[in-house]
């Protein structure tokens, strides 16, 4: 089996139970976008969406909501964070926070 499908699969047997109420709190949504790495390999997590998308059409409008967040937290530009003076550790938290803020557009 194509390590593709066994991420996807990984993602989706630890992510659709938690998503199975049609809804995701921002800490659900950007555990998972940092499980699928999305930030490094966007790809993994669109086999998610599009088998999550496929549980009806409840979940298929949370799978858009979904790529809507990955898309617009995928935006976050490290160097503008790195300007802004922010050093080492600094910079994680601050990009973990544009992150959420990113998401938190979509989902609250």
């Amino acid at each position: 089996m194509p390590n593709a499908y066994v991420d996807a699969l990984s993602l989706f047997t630890t992510f659709a139970p938690i998503f199975k109420h049609t809804q995701a709190s921002v800490e659900q949504v950007l555990a998972l976008f940092n499980q699928a790495d999305v930030w490094r390999r966007p790809e993994r997590l669109n086999l998610f969406i599009e088998t999550f998308a496929l549980l009806g059409e409840e979940h298929a409008v949370l799978a858009r909501k979904l790529q809507s967040a990955a898309t617009k937290a995928i935006t976050i530009d490290v160097q503008a964070i790195i300007k802004q003076g922010f050093k080492g550790a600094e910079i994680k938290q601050q990009l973990a926070r544009a992150r959420e803020q990113a998401i938190a557009g979509i989902f609250e």
